[in-house]
């Protein structure tokens, strides 16, 4: 192998030619094209880390500081400096929002690009691999995936994570000995999503496994891991500096995983199953299908010539696949362990593994196709086509659901709720406090403060002197998935305040004048 690269001619990355490359669009235009449809169905869904992300964007467009549209009860100004998410996803949505684009329809902008240019990457990987039908075995898999779908209803920064976590795989794939070429991907990577941090240490692992001399490993080593380094010393300075905490910070030990276990068993379930979610038949249905997938892949490892894995595509495909995989649940644990206790084990944060299990399913049905009996391949061809029909169902039921009742906070009860309405109306009159600003931000637009979380007698006694001098009024919502808070309601007795508005949804208090 060569030795270490020139960095200055290290980064230009050179596309598959001829039909590859148009297959590869046409695939990518045809997921673009279904991230449109899928959030024309009922407008885009919003959780809660889509409020930062969208938030810190339309902040940064309009007054160029990247601030998130909720603070702490304290805090003069309702938006605030938070390093509770890598800035990447925000960075891209705001190139749209810089051409007009609203918050929502940019993110929805990026999404699509995201799942164009993935989508492209998979099938020149997969193709280069193993031929024309792995590839388009391997973008199906992946259309139909319903992590893969799923992620897309909602406004999210995975897309554009997988994107770039295809095209670091690639990379290490063709060009193992360009260490700043996969390093500067990883990079990026991390910078998208915490969890993706597990991506530049296996793209350093990667450079140094390349045989050369121990000079050239480390040094290799060294340029990989450099642009993530450089890039996520930077973030942690800017959060460090006038934000309320340094994301990623230790918590306790927690090692009591049962339930993130059940997660996992279930999010591997509905890709490996689909539609048959919460039925008898998934469990044992899904394991099957895995210990097959298992026994044809560990039959073909057996067959690949590790002995030349430098020279061999379909060996580095399958080291450098399993390394990121590895990486990614290294650092799900640990963070699951010692970082963030509430962290789940679910579809969204196992959807890298199901992506790169997807491309390694479709590498070895294509490898392994040749070497089959008549009956083995009939087989095979009736299971995949079960598991497509599983997954249209699967995706029948939630365009139904969607369509129906919208997505997560942008579903139709919150669109009509009467406490939103009065938000909209009388509530334009007070600064807002709430133990959830995620519904006051997408269907009114307005930043908001959050609500202490202890309920001590000096800090009930200063929120309430903060609520008199801005103005206030504290909305509490009955039902919330954001941060643990003091419920209102004991808030509310605690300073006597005047109930101002009651709904199904939640609560209005203001102070007494």
């Amino acid at each position: 192998m060569p030795g270490l690269a020139n960095p200055l001619t290290d980064l230009p990355v050179s596309l598959p030619a001829g039909a590859t490359l148009w297959r590869g669009i046409a695939l990518g235009l045809l997921a673009f094209a279904g991230v449109f449809a899928l959030n024309r169905v009922a407008g885009p869904g919003f959780d809660p880390d889509s409020m930062t992300y969208v938030g810190q964007a339309a902040n940064l467009v309009h007054t160029g500081k990247l601030y998130a549209p909720y603070a702490d009860w304290w805090d003069a100004d309702s938006t605030s400096r938070k390093g509770t998410f890598p800035p990447g996803f925000s960075l891209a949505i705001s190139l749209p929002m810089l051409f007009g684009a609203t918050g929502p329809s940019a993110a929805t902008q990026v999404e699509a690009v995201s799942a164009m240019v993935g989508i492209a990457t998979l099938v020149f990987l997969v193709e280069g691999l193993a031929g024309l039908g792995a590839s388009l075995l391997a973008a199906g898999l992946a259309l139909a995936t319903p992590a893969f779908i799923e992620l897309h209803f909602s406004t999210l920064s995975e897309p554009l994570f997988l994107a770039l976590l295809l095209i670091t795989l690639w990379t290490m794939v063709r060009s193992p000995e360009r260490p700043l070429r996969y390093g500067l991907l990883a990079a990026l990577a991390s910078m998208v999503r915490y969890v993706g941090i597990g991506v530049p240490a296996a793209a350093v692992l990667w450079a140094f496994a390349q045989p050369a001399q121990w000079k050239v490993r480390i040094q290799r080593a060294i340029v990989a891991g450099l642009p993530a380094l450089i890039l996520n010393t930077i973030w942690l300075i800017r959060c460090s500096v006038g934000t309320d905490h340094v994301p990623l910070g230790l918590d306790s030990l927690d090692t009591h995983l049962a339930a993130n276990l059940e997660e996992a068993r279930a999010a591997l379930g509905e890709w490996l199953a689909p539609s048959l979610s919460e039925s008898k038949w998934e469990t044992p249905l899904a394991a099957l299908v895995a210990l097959a997938l298992l026994v044809l892949m560990v039959r073909l490892a057996l067959r690949l010539p590790w002995r030349r894995w430098p020279e061999e595509l379909v060996t580095r495909f399958f080291l450098a696949a399993g390394l990121l995989g590895m990486a990614h649940v290294g650092v799900l644990v640990y963070s699951r362990i010692l970082v963030g206790h509430e962290i789940p084990f679910d579809s969204r944060l196992l959807s890298p593994l199901i992506l790169l299990g997807d491309a390694a399913i479709a590498v070895t049905v294509a490898l392994s196709w040749p070497r089959w009996k008549s009956w083995q391949r009939v087989l095979t061809m009736a299971a995949l086509a079960l598991w497509f029909v599983g997954a249209g169902f699967w995706l029948r039921d939630e365009i139904e659901d969607v369509r129906e009742n919208g997505w997560d906070y942008n579903s139709y009860a919150w669109r009509a709720s009467p406490l939103i309405q009065w938000i909209r109306g009388q509530g334009q009159d007070h600064e807002l406090f709430s133990n959830n600003p995620v519904p006051i931000y997408f269907q009114v637009g307005r930043p908001s403060r959050e609500v202490p979380l202890s309920t001590s007698p000096d800090t009930v006694a200063d929120f309430g002197r903060v609520l008199v001098e801005h103005h206030g009024a504290l909305i509490g919502f009955r039902d919330t998935t954001w941060l643990p808070a003091a419920h209102p309601d004991r808030l509310a007795r605690q300073l006597g305040l005047r109930e101002l508005a009651r709904f199904d949804e939640g609560t209005v208090w203001v102070p007494v004048p």
